[in-house]
């Protein structure tokens, strides 16, 4: 036998300094680092999550905030207190009756405009709250701003809700009274034909009449506008008429038929005449009052939100 030892393997003691059970206990603490890190990206992430939520939220909260006090939506629905009542026919140059179709063309484009616009910032808004609401689980320290921003959208929204049917209504009511000066202009242009002898452009003017007041009737039970706007087109229906059977009688030249015409004529005037015009347009502005007066108080509820 040999005497040479076997060899053993050599025997390693720890390290002075580290106790038994360490290297668990680091496995421990790298396990709560990582909790932590999850944490701390649960909230960094929600904060980044929240900002561009509320960034958005207040975009279009601020848009449709401009809209309504910039772009004069806000002015576009006080605009119909002080408006004129329409005068009669026989009393207004053709000029003037121009300069009113083109302002209440102007109002009617406009409160389209205004419905166009509030139908794209009441979406915008209801994204917006849409957008509040997902994932809420990622704000915990957010909660009380998307509270507060989504309380402002609801305010806002109550506002355009109060703006939608006043300029929906308008775009009607101001197409009524377009149609209206129109009948005007073509009594006027009528009157004009006549004088100068040229009875085929007053039977063709008589024609436009017939289509016009069909138009103004299709508005006439637009909302606010009272029984006596459909009683103002039939008669100018009826007017127009008695304009044919004079101008009938006349290229006849029967002269019973004529004075006939001429009599039957002025006395159906005299009716139009007496109609109120003033007091149309005071029941009007009375109907409008109250849902312009909660529009003014949404917009004040709705700034101090």
């Amino acid at each position: 036998m040999s005497s040479t030892p076997e060899h053993v393997a050599p025997r390693y003691s720890a390290p002075a300094g580290v106790a038994r059970g360490a290297f668990p206990g680091f496995a421990l603490l790298l396990v709560a680092s990582v909790a932590l890190l999850a944490v701390f990206g649960y909230l960094g992430g929600g904060l980044i999550y929240a900002k561009l939520r509320l960034d958005d939220a207040d975009g279009a909260y601020n848009t449709a905030v401009q809209d309504q006090d910039q772009d004069s939506i806000a002015q576009l629905i006080n605009s119909f207190k002080g408006s004129s009542a329409p005068a009669n026919a026989a009393a207004v140059s053709s000029a003037q009756f121009q300069h009113d179709r083109d302002v209440l063309a102007k109002w009617v484009t406009d409160s389209e405009s205004a419905r166009g616009q509030i139908a794209v910032d009441d979406q915008s808004l209801a994204d917006a709250t849409a957008g509040l609401g997902q994932d809420r689980w990622l704000i915990p320290m957010s909660v009380a701003s998307f509270d507060r921003t989504s309380r402002r959208i609801a305010a806002e929204r109550r506002v355009l809700a109060d703006a939608r049917p006043i300029v929906t209504y308008y775009v009607q009511v101001g197409s009524f009274f377009v149609s209206l000066i129109d009948i005007g202009l073509d009594f006027n242009s009528i009157s004009a034909s006549v004088r100068a002898g040229n009875l085929s452009a007053a039977d063709y003017e008589i024609t436009k009449v017939r289509a016009d007041a069909a138009k103004a009737i299709s508005f006439d039970k637009a909302p606010g506008l009272p029984p006596e706007a459909d009683q103002v087109v039939r008669l100018m229906q009826v007017i127009d008429g008695d304009f044919s059977n004079v101008l009938n009688a006349g290229i006849a030249r029967n002269a019973s038929a004529l004075n006939s015409a001429i009599n039957v004529g002025r006395a159906d005037i005299a009716r139009l005449q007496a109609i109120d015009t003033t007091k149309l347009v005071t029941k009007i502005e009375a109907f409008y009052a109250p849902m312009i007066d909660a529009y003014h108080a949404d917009v004040a509820k709705a700034r101090a939100a």
